[in-house]
């Protein structure tokens, strides 16, 4: 004992640090209706706003989104943009899921080709990517493109038919 109090006090005073056990992450609160943010749309927000596909059905409507993204599986909730900072951010503060309360928040990044949106998102609660990369292993990768033939706002995603 007295050998390894010695050796954390040498270690100590030639500046090593003891060994520190790391903590276990402490999961985020959940969001509510009541983070979303205020205020008038900023232009990148109204850009978002629409029908958009690929395979998955996206709407925006103002900061409110929701996605179908397969049978009997839809999301509803609402967005957070960055521009400020690169990747661009897009969070997707998930309220209901398939008609449960939900919460989490999937941290995504997005990048404007033309008309296409292209998303990158971890699933709730994973880390933000930290760039578009090659290998997407974990993450949605989505190239979304506007639609529009479909009349907007789409009621069948904004709760009126569900």
């Amino acid at each position: 004992m007295r050998i390894l109090l010695l050796t954390l006090l040498l270690l100590a005073a030639l500046g090593h640090a003891a060994p520190v056990m790391a903590e276990e992450p402490k999961p985020r609160p959940k969001a509510t209706a009541a983070d979303r943010p205020a205020g008038p749309l900023t232009p990148e927000e109204r850009r978002f706003m629409g029908v958009w596909r690929d395979g998955y059905t996206l709407v925006f409507d103002g900061r409110d989104f929701c996605a179908d993204t397969q049978p009997g599986e839809w999301y509803e909730g609402f967005i957070r943009i960055r521009t400020d900072v690169e990747p661009a951010q897009l969070d997707f503060v998930i309220l209901v899921q398939s008609g449960q309360p939900n919460g989490n928040t999937s941290e995504a990044i997005f990048r404007w080709d033309g008309d296409t949106i292209e998303v990158l998102a971890p699933s709730p609660g994973s880390p933000r990517p930290p760039a578009f990369a090659e290998k997407t292993e974990g993450l949605v990768r989505l190239e979304l493109r506007k639609d529009g033939k479909s009349k907007f706002p789409a009621s069948h995603c904004l709760g009126e038919s569900r």
